[in-house]
């Protein structure tokens, strides 16, 4: 991914969160792109302030209107959102006296202000009103195959939208001068073909799609996009073929699938990470909440509908009076439950999407460039997610033994530490492939035997030491000791950069807040601009006067020069 020449010299591996979603695909339109998109059909914007109570009570409404519009092939009208505390000169543009504002575009112009009560069934009737009657359906065309010439598809702003609204699709953001963009082209154009009528394979060019690519948040190329029922998802695994399939093979499995007993057994033999409901009968309003819940995790890990019996009740280590449907994960092979969760009416969607998420991760895994940002979260210049601590065994992959008693110390310290599963994740990596890579970012040198970090890679530091002044072992109790040590402050940090790393990250960060408060704050940027400007020429116009005054035409010549 191409980035910045400030970012690229001050990282040098950074990572992002595990995949990121979104309720619904929300528009929101700033200065540069507020003009290019409503200048083409009807749009329904909504003028808002985040700090309006008002705007708040009126969000899941809003929301509600956009997933009713996602969810029809031609709604015949737009809908966007405006941020005035951030967008401050484009709301004085559209003369927005308060908040929320609620207005009609029509190929550019404004037309119509909605002035009713802000009831969902009025705005529903209201945007239906002022839609663009679509044309008379064609007839009946062959059953829609995606990808039907395994070809890449170019998008831009007027296509976009009605692309991932047709379906799962994978979108590829790039420059044509990037060069990750140019050596993962032909790979791009290879997997369209190995998706050929399964999923839409498609592109946008940044250079000539910038409006468009600013609203999708696009920071660095090339960037891939998963869009499927509504929801946004980075990849961020390895820019290879396989991974790229491997990746859209997961996203495209039935969320939940019913299996027998048996079959199910199979899989947890397969997985290291296997989910199942376990119900007597599974009723439709826990089955779309589990799928809907399970989105984010793109098919990684599997879920499983399994019949109850006493026998699988037994397996799992569950109490024949087991209140079901109950949600249950399966860790490391083994069939005996590692965490459940009672699915009832009385269940959120946050929650069952939560629990699946912490639990997503094996006890231990090998942590390599595929799954770097999934394992190991976001820096603090990405974007904001929970701070995950990793135990970190650099190994020879001819080191079975440590491997396994790696295995088994995690099992042991997540067994008694379950409420912190997700939060404290166990890996190794191999120390031949990655020896530089060790050496540079937590100091670890070339050895035969077993060396060990835990890193905070959201702060980028990390800890060799254990609480008594020695390295960490590969053991139980001195993990575990500097585990708990870092968690309770009385550890001190090492930085997995240097001094000018550190000072650039420094530069960097402050910059982008610096860019935020402008974009946040720009009437009180201005002002403060032109007071410097005034001070400036303040302090300018007294130098200038002095020397006039010490040298000028009115200066007295010094005793014994000429007057004449």
């Amino acid at each position: 991914m191409f980035l910045s020449p400030l970012i690229v010299f001050s990282l040098i591996f950074t990572g992002t969160s595990l995949p990121v979603e979104s309720a619904v695909v929300e528009h929101e339109l700033t200065s540069a792109t507020f003009s290019d998109s409503i200048n083409d059909g009807v749009w329904f914007i909504e003028f808002f302030s985040p700090k309006c109570h008002h705007c708040r009570a009126f969000a899941p409404t809003w929301e509600r209107l956009v997933a009713y519009t996602n969810t029809q092939q031609n709604p015949g009208i737009s809908l966007a959102k405006v941020n005035c505390l951030a967008q401050g000169d484009l709301c004085k543009e559209q003369n927005i006296a308060g908040y929320p504002s609620l207005l009609i575009y029509e190929d550019g112009l404004k037309t119509r202000e909605f002035t009713e009560e802000r009831e969902y069934e009025r705005l529903t009737m209201f945007i239906n009103a002022h839609a663009k009657t679509p044309p008379p359906p064609p007839p009946a065309a062959p059953r829609y195959s995606p990808n039907p010439g395994g070809d890449v598809l170019s998008l831009d702003f007027k296509s976009f939208y009605s692309a991932i609204n047709d379906g799962p699709i994978f979108v590829k953001f790039f420059a044509p001068w990037c060069g990750h963009c140019k050596k993962l082209a032909p790979i791009w154009n290879q997997f369209a073909l190995e998706m050929k009528g399964r999923v839409t394979v498609a592109e946008v060019n940044c250079d000539e799609q910038k409006a468009l690519c600013k609203m999708q948040g696009i920071k660095g190329y090339p960037t891939i996009f998963f869009y499927q029922h509504g929801r946004t998802t980075e990849f961020s695994g390895g820019r290879k073929l396989e991974a790229l399939k491997s990746f859209a093979d997961a996203a495209l499995a039935p969320p939940l699938s019913s299996v027998s007993h048996l079959e199910f057994e199979e899989a947890v033999k397969k997985q290291p990470v296997v989910y199942a409901v376990v119900h007597d009968k599974l009723s439709d309003s826990i089955r779309d909440l589990v799928e809907e819940a399970s989105q984010p995790l793109l098919g990684t890990p599997p879920i499983f509908s399994v019949q109850t019996s006493l026998d699988l009740l037994s397996s799992l280590g569950l109490p024949s009076s087991q209140p079901l449907p109950v949600l249950v994960c399966l860790k490391d092979h083994t069939t005996q439950s590692f965490s459940n969760i009672v699915l009832s009416s009385a269940s959120t969607l946050n929650e069952v999407s939560n629990w699946l998420i912490r639990h997503s991760l094996p006890s231990s895994v090998e942590l390599d460039a595929d799954n770097f940002a999934k394992i190991m979260g976001s820096t603090s210049s990405s974007p904001k997610r929970e701070p995950r601590l990793a135990v970190i065994a650099a190994l020879h992959p001819q080191d079975v033994e440590s491997i396994h008693k790696l295995q088994q110390i995690a099992k042991i310290w997540l067994q008694k530490h379950r409420t912190l599963d997700g939060q404290v994740v166990f890996t190794w990596m191999d120390r031949q492939k990655w020896d530089s890579w060790l050496k540079s970012t937590y100091g670890i040198k070339a050895s035969s035997s077993p060396a060990v970090v835990l890193a905070d890679h959201s702060q980028l530091v990390y800890y060799d030491d254990s609480p008594n002044g020695v390295s960490i072992n590969l053991t139980y109790e001195s993990i575990s000791a500097t585990i708990e040590a870092v968690h309770n402050g009385s550890l001190k940090a090492k930085h997995s950069e240097n001094v000018i790393e550190r000072f650039v990250r420094y530069l960097n960060n402050k910059a982008r807040d610096l860019g935020t408060a402008v974009s946040e704050h720009p009437f009180r940027t201005v002002f403060f601009i032109g007071l410097i400007i005034v001070g400036i020429f303040y302090v300018i116009k007294r130098l200038v006067d002095n020397d006039f005054k010490r040298y000028g035409p009115t200066h007295h010549n010094d005793k014994g020069a000429r007057s004449d």
